[in-house]
């Protein structure tokens, strides 16, 4: 779980464009990560669909770089 808010955390700071709020709307709760970083637990099916979202979204931060 630490690992998900670490790449979140990651993600926010690398890309000012996306807030926090844009990944917990992904997920279908907006607060997500400010519940996440006031200590919420995920269900292991949401952490899962949010791991994916994280790896789309890394790899499209990935692809602008590259395309510098």
């Amino acid at each position: 779980m630490s690992n998900l808010i670490g790449r979140i955390e990651r993600l926010l700071r690398n890309n000012r464009r996306v807030k926090a709020t844009h990944v917990g709307r992904a997920m279908g709760d907006p607060s997500l990560v400010r519940d996440m970083r006031n200590g919420r637990c995920l269900r292991p099916a949401t952490a899962a669909r949010l791991a994916a979202w994280l790896d789309a979204a890394e790899r499209r931060a990935g692809d602008k770089e590259c395309a510098r």
